[in-house]
């Protein structure tokens, strides 16, 4: 009885196992032995990559280049008068009869036609001016071409022009200057400032803000024995730099915000300023240069820093975050670079003979009529070489180490190799 039992037990516990498996025989976990990590390979493999890494950054910190080469090229015959300027990531040259805006590509977005003995070119963001020094003409163009033209009462001697296309002249006359507003179309304003030679003294230099609101002049005048301003005869000459503002300076004397004639005490001529930004303004002088805040200007103008030259200044360049600065002591000159507030970032030797310098990113390019150096702020040379040619100007791209390279006949970009 019991032998049946467990017949009868062991048939029903066969059948259970072939409910579940199947009718197969159950599988059973494979154990899998895992090698030991090894860390001496792991670690070969952590240096080989480190090095391969290490030695891209060397390759494109310390690259050096041989040459250039030619993306395109156009021909031109601007004539020993023509002016340059960069212009939407193009270039625009104006000669005499007439002025041409090239592309990135080289391509010709537009071309004009006018008359003017020297013209001279003024770009931002949106605008180009055109203007005839000493005459009294000037174009007005945007990225689709010529938007306004217009004449003036009296010569040129100086222009400048905002991001809205509105337009400011110094116009010259014998005993005073005018200082006239026009709209993009050409047509005058009903904004002037007259300023008396015997009072303002002569304007050296403009300077429009972005938004057209503020003006900037710095005025040279001449001061007779009693410490009068006497513009007839031969005196001490002096400098003050002058803030317009032609919305929140309505109910002021002659629409003056801020005036600085402390430039009288260092005897600093100042013969260019501008606005770096919408409230940002720099005077470059002889042996001096001031940064100016321009935000808070329904109060007042502010005066940021001085940087101060007791040997005089050689050459200075700029961009919107730093300020390139040559002086010489002895024989030996030297640059230094600062940031718009001020603040020193490098010092050192300059042995090129340069005739004119400008910033691309963080290198700085010399070059005269025939060569081009490219070194690192801090001095490391990037590129030295020649063109074919007698160079007018060079100027930078939106491209790091690619530039406008423009002689008289022809405007070539390059870019390194």
């Amino acid at each position: 009885m019991d032998t049946k039992n467990d017949a009868r037990e062991r048939q029903k516990q066969v059948l259970r196992r072939n409910i579940v498996t199947g009718g197969k025989a159950p599988v059973q976990p494979v154990k899998k032995n895992t090698p030991p990590l090894d860390w001496k390979k792991v670690i070969i493999a952590i240096v080989i990559m480190a090095v391969i890494g290490f030695s891209i950054f060397l390759f494109f910190t310390l690259r050096t280049y041989k040459s250039f080469r030619e993306i395109w090229k156009v021909d031109i015959s601007a004539g020993d008068m023509a002016d340059f300027d960069l212009f939407q990531q193009g270039v625009v040259y104006a000669a005499r009869d007439g002025a041409v805006f090239y592309d990135e590509n080289g391509q010709t977005v537009w071309e004009i036609s006018y008359e003017m003995s020297h013209p001279n070119i003024v770009t931002n963001e949106n605008y180009v001016l055109i203007y005839d020094l000493k005459g009294m003409s000037f174009v007005i163009c945007n990225i689709g071409g010529q938007e306004g033209s217009g004449s003036t009462e009296m010569p040129i001697s100086k222009g400048d022009i905002s991001e809205q296309g509105v337009t400011v002249m110094v116009l010259e006359d014998q005993i005073a200057s005018y200082i006239s507003y026009y709209q993009k179309t050409g047509e005058k304003l009903d904004v002037d400032i007259r300023a008396p030679l015997s009072t303002y003294g002569y304007p050296c230099d403009i300077a429009i803000s972005p938004d057209g609101q503020q003006l900037m002049v710095p005025f040279y005048y001449i001061l007779d024995e009693n410490g009068k301003n006497d513009a007839e005869n031969i005196g001490i000459g002096k400098t003050k730099v002058v803030f317009f503002d032609f919305e929140t300076g309505k109910e002021l004397p002659d629409r003056v915000i801020g005036a600085f004639g402390d430039f009288a005490d260092t005897n600093t001529v100042i013969p260019e300023v501008q606005y770096i930004a919408s409230d940002r303004a720099i005077a470059i002088g002889d042996n001096r240069i001031s940064l100016f805040n321009t935000k808070d200007s329904k109060t007042r103008i502010s005066r940021i820093s001085d940087l101060n030259f007791e040997n005089g200044i050689v050459s200075v360049f700029y961009n919107s975050s730093n300020i390139g600065v040559i002086t010489k002591e002895g024989e030996i000159r030297w640059l230094t670079v600062y940031t718009m507030t001020g603040k020193e970032v490098c010092k050192r030797e300059v042995d090129f003979e340069y005739g004119d310098a400008f910033f691309q990113e963080k290198n700085v390019i010399f070059y005269n009529q025939t060569e081009c150096l490219v070194q690192t702020w801090r001095g490391r040379t990037l590129f030295q070489g020649s063109f074919q040619g007698v160079v007018q100007q060079i100027l930078p791209t939106d491209t790091d180490k690619t530039y406008y390279v423009i002689s008289m006949d022809q405007i070539r970009k390059i870019c390194l190799k």
